[in-house]
């Protein structure tokens, strides 16, 4: 069942007709059954079986109640200055009329990363793995006026009159002349279509393993092939210069066809441009080759004889370029959008960035904060105090990596994996003080203790820093354990640093002289990715948990073991409970009450990948890869009551239900900026609707409604998905749930 969840949005109505046969079968029945008090939640049963057996489901005892979607920027286009692009599941409008200090206007949130878009007379024409038309005319106030399913995710869109056209694997011809009321008018099957450019009467496909398809859409509900070209490589993106098309093509490099008779592409010839192109847009006399390493400027007033003029290298990987007046607006990526002065093509340069979300690695908290190493994003810093709604803060940009952060007395110390470590003042978390900086390569994590820094410094080994005086670091110590041994994860307890290594060794360095450490002892482990202490014992994760006693620092001893899963991540401790983030399987938790016998107890599976985890205040923060941060509860241990909130929400938001899955009843909790007209029903997977929760004007603020798995007539409700669809005013939102029988 797994599966189905995962691709819920991008294909959703597969997914309910395959889920609908399940929750029908005897299968499901047993599979979901709630568990004997004996049974507890047990995940794995490792008496029968090393790795168990997976009970399939999206989480078990740990719910989601919130969620901060920052993440890479994938699509971009502009209109004069204001700039619409993707910030992973956020549709962000700024201002760029001085690049320098761009000025957020508003934003969106989807259930789906923003894949393409497209402007056109005020609406901003999105693709999220479903096709949305947002009003951008007010861009503080950006509202949807309709929306469709399509039938495959989309990759690439092109608006042009009262259509759009869109390559998810084929040409979809979307007829958009009623906006509230969008609908799929006509579909052509190309498998691997991954863009597509419009002249006419003629839309021109390009179909990712090799060709070029030319599709007649003179009638939109019967689109055919009338041309075609083969690139015999790849065919990556398509741009119309007048009577030419222009084919991004790999390793071939750009190919030139003459189309003046769309039936017969004539090429002009494949021209080597860029390292690998992937993508093209069209400026002028001037066609702007996306490769991967950046955005080459070429002159093609003559198609016969283009010629490559400038370049401009980027940190990430070009997805999407847009144009205007003179400037290129690049999505790159895990590094957010470049703006690039193209005015003199031959030397373009950037001026202007809006960082957006990139690859959340590793998470810390403190106070009222959490603190993320967003890769390439650098250090994020979250405000937290309504775990409902968390925003942005501050941001501190390295310009290099940031893979780990370790906070300590007041000061962030910040593992940049290209440059060093920063030492940042986090009294202000919005106004941040940087108060020094050692350079050094190959830096992967960072413990610090009182006056020492302990770094994993890759090859290099150990290093520990002086950091009494953050101006004036100095080195007091090394350790190197010899050979080839690269060191990428370390932890200090009771005056042991304990280190792992990527030969799969767990050593343990006595550093009570700084000056002079030495190992004590050396554990084989199974790829040890993470570690944590608590007591006479530590936590380790790696390919299940590895439970130690290091009562005696010198002879650390297993004492129990897990397995089942792999890719493991990072680890935290709360009270009697292990929680452990396992990249694209989520996060488990685990009951050490006996160490002796430590058992799963629940699990969550995130929407991205689960890198790094911490647990504050009974709650579990999730840096979750491309999908920023997750707020978690685990209702067992925390018995999760609501947040006390006094400020008026800035906008409005339907949250998930605590908890999910549920039985026998769940809340459901939603953010009103201004007292409205609500209405909020419950529907089956099959589209009927169960139950109407809510339907009258609200005040202003945050409101709640419990739902106890009953319909309309008071009877119970079989188990299975549910969704629970809300209307406040223009607002409107649909979130899945999972009633447990």
């Amino acid at each position: 069942m797994k599966v189905f969840f995962k691709v819920w949005d991008r294909a959703f109505l597969a997914s309910i007709f395959l889920y609908s046969l399940f929750i029908s079968s005897d299968a499901y029945n047993t599979q979901y059954s709630n568990p004997t008090a004996d049974e507890g939640v047990r995940l794995y049963e490792s008496e029968s079986d090393e790795y168990g057996t997976e009970t399939y489901c999206d989480s078990l005892d740990i719910s989601l109640i919130g969620q901060w979607a920052d993440g890479p920027c994938y699509a971009v286009d502009v209109e004069g200055a204001i700039a619409c692009f993707g910030n992973r599941r956020y549709l962000e409008i700024v201002d760029f009329t001085d690049p320098e200090n761009p000025v957020e206007l508003g934003n969106m949130q989807f259930s789906s990363p923003v894949e393409d878009i497209a402007i056109d007379d005020q609406f901003a024409y999105v693709i999220d793995g479903q096709f949305r038309i947002i009003d951008i005319s007010d861009p503080e106030n950006p509202m949807e006026r309709g929306s469709c399913e399509i039938t495959y995710t989309g990759v690439n869109i092109d608006v042009d009159g009262n259509y759009a056209y869109i390559a998810n694997n084929g040409l979809s011809i979307i007829d958009i002349s009623i906006r509230e009321n969008p609908h799929v008018e006509g579909f052509y099957e190309l498998s691997g279509a991954v863009d597509v450019s419009v002249i006419g009467e003629y839309a021109y496909v390009a179909v990712g393993h090799d060709d070029l398809h030319v599709i007649d859409i003179s009638n939109p509900v019967n689109p055919e092939e009338v041309g075609y070209f083969d690139t015999q490589d790849m065919a990556n993106a398509v741009a119309v210069y007048d009577q030419y098309i222009l084919i991004a093509s790999g390793t071939s490099g750009v190919w030139v066809l003459d189309v003046s008779d769309p039936n017969t592409p004539n090429p002009i010839g494949p021209y080597d441009i860029g390292e690998y192109p992937i993508g093209i847009e069209i400026m002028g006399d001037y066609a702007l080759v996306e490769d991967v390493s950046g955005l080459c400027v070429v002159n093609i007033v003559d198609p016969w004889n283009p010629l490559e003029l400038g370049y401009f290298n980027t940190s990430g990987r070009v997805e999407d370029v847009a144009v205007n007046d003179g400037r290129a607006y690049v999505a790159d990526a895990g590094f957010g959008l470049r703006i690039v002065d193209v005015s003199d093509p031959v030397f373009p340069k950037e001026i202007g960035s809006y960082y957006t979300g990139a690859l959340a690695e590793d998470v810390t908290v403190l106070g009222n904060y959490a603190y993320i190493a967003d890769g390439g994003a650098g250090m994020r810093i979250i405000d937290i105090s309504n775990p409902y709604d968390p925003r942005v803060a501050g941001t501190f940009f390295s310009g290099g990596y940031v893979e780990n952060i370790f906070i300590h007395n007041m000061r962030a110390y910040v593992a940049d994996h290209r440059f060093g470590l920063y030492i940042l003042d986090i009294t202000n978390p919005t106004i941040l003080d940087q108060l020094g900086f050692y350079h050094s390569g190959d830096l992967w994590d960072v413990a610090v203790n009182g006056d020492y820094a302990y770094i994993a410094n890759g090859w290099a080994g150990l290093l520990i820093l002086n950091v009494s005086n953050p101006r004036d670091l100095q080195v007091v110590g090394r350790y190197h354990p010899g050979g080839h041994h690269h060191l990428n994860r370390i932890a200090f307890y009771n005056n042991y640093v304990y280190m792992t290594n990527v030969d799969r060794d767990l050593e343990v360095i006595d550093v009570s002289d700084p000056a002079d450490p030495c190992r004590v002892a050396t554990c084989q482990a199974d790829d040890p990715e993470d570690i944590v202490f608590q007591g006479d014992y530590a936590y380790v994760a790696e390919e299940g948990l590895r439970i130690l006693d290091i009562a005696d620092p010198t002879n650390p001893t297993e004492v129990a073991s897990l397995r089942g899963w792999g890719d493991p991540g990072s680890i935290d401790v709360m009270d009697e409970y292990v929680f452990i983030a396992c990249g694209n399987e989520g996060v488990k938790a685990v009951d050490i009450s006996n160490p002796a016998d430590p058992r799963w107890i629940g699990y969550y599976d995130t929407e991205g990948s689960a890198c790094g985890i911490f647990v504050a205040d009974h709650t579990i923060y999730v840096a979750d890869g491309y999908e920023g941060l997750s707020i978690l509860a685990y209702q067992e241990v925390t018995g999760l009551e609501d947040p006390t909130i006094s400020d008026t929400p800035s906008r409005f938001q339907l949250y998930q239900n605590h908890p999910n899955p549920f039985n026998p009843k769940t809340q459901i909790r939603y953010a009103l900026p201004e007292e409205v007209k609500v209405r909020m029903d419950i529907y089956n997977v099959t589209g009927r609707k169960v139950i109407t929760l809510v339907d009258g004007v609200m005040n202003a603020g945050y409101q709640s409604v419990t739902w106890d798995g009953r319909d309309s007539y008071e009877n119970a409700v079989s188990g299975g998905l549910y969704l629970c669809r809300i209307q406040a005013g223009s607002y409107s939102q649909v979130i899945r749930m999972l009633f447990l029988k």
